[in-house]
């Protein structure tokens, strides 16, 4: 099942964090400027931001197409780092709006490393978490995840306590999917969010995922009964329990949650869905 409860909040956090990221004047570190941006450095061969900028630059309204160009090349042609800045958060801004969230995290990962402090770092982090979220190309995605782990280590660097850069740590190595012996990376991350926060949504929907997959239904069950109880709105929360407890053979179990995701979903192709999956059960 798409995720959908956790990440609409990530989002429109991100929405508010990245208007604040493009303002000028944020104060940096002391740490060393680097000449020239990494962006595409190790960027999957499918997918490159300055291709995929293009590309949206292209669907642009007449107008928004103009003003991109402008700044565009104002950036190209800016001598001094105040001016790239300017450009940086004028382009950022632009993309934000347009809910472009990984083209916008291009700009605020330059920003960061022209002003490499946890604020542009988290920001940067939670922007290509939105651009993976909203992406259907599994190169985008490639592409977002990776720089967001870039960022999200970056703010870990800054802060090693802050639970929103190991969440979004998390979930940038949850993204790629990367193949490794033993314990995912990410798992030890978040059972350190929950250590310190017991009812963190978000690294209890992951760590929950990550039972279904590894096959430990029971402890997936029991987080996302325990997701429930803090979002108890939530309709997702209610299907992927009823879909644990359907391959744990509870059918009663089942349908109950099934009804209540039904009553609270709104989409209609989900509901007929829901509905499929009850009548089966029934049979």
């Amino acid at each position: 099942m798409k995720k959908i409860g956790t990440p609409l909040i990530i989002i429109s956090l991100c929405v508010l964090v990245i208007v604040v990221l493009f303002v000028p004047g944020i104060k940096t570190s002391n740490k060393k400027i680097p000449e020239k941006s990494s962006l595409n450095s190790d960027a999957p061969k499918l997918a490159n931001f300055d291709s995929l900028e293009l590309k949206a630059a292209a669907t642009l309204s007449p107008e928004l197409k103009k003003e991109w160009e402008v700044i565009h090349k104002q950036l190209q042609e800016a001598k001094h780092d105040s001016d790239k800045l300017k450009s940086m958060y004028s382009l950022g801004f632009l993309w934000n709006n347009l809910k472009q969230y990984g083209l916008a995290g291009k700009y605020s990962y330059m920003i960061a490393e022209l002003e490499p402090n946890y604020k542009n770092w988290i920001y940067t982090a939670q922007s290509f978490y939105a651009g993976t979220l909203m992406s259907n190309s599994r190169a985008e995605v490639l592409l977002y995840a990776m720089k967001g782990e870039k960022a999200a280590r970056q703010a870990m660097a800054i802060d090693i306590e802050s639970l929103d850069a190991k969440n979004l740590l998390a979930e940038h190595l949850i993204a790629q999917d990367k193949k490794s012996e033993g314990m995912p990376e990410y798992i030890p991350l978040l059972l350190q969010v929950l250590k310190k926060d017991s009812n963190n949504v978000q690294a209890i929907y992951n760590l929950g995922k990550q039972a279904i997959k590894s096959g430990q239904l029971d402890k997936a069950k029991v987080r996302f009964e325990k997701l429930i109880r803090l979002q108890p709105q939530l309709p997702d929360n209610y299907g992927e329990l009823a879909d644990i407890n359907i391959r744990l053979g509870n059918a009663k179990e089942a349908v109950a949650n099934y009804e209540k995701c039904l009553s609270l979903t709104k989409d209609p192709t989900r509901t007929e869905e829901i509905k499929k999956k009850i009548k089966e059960i029934k049979q």
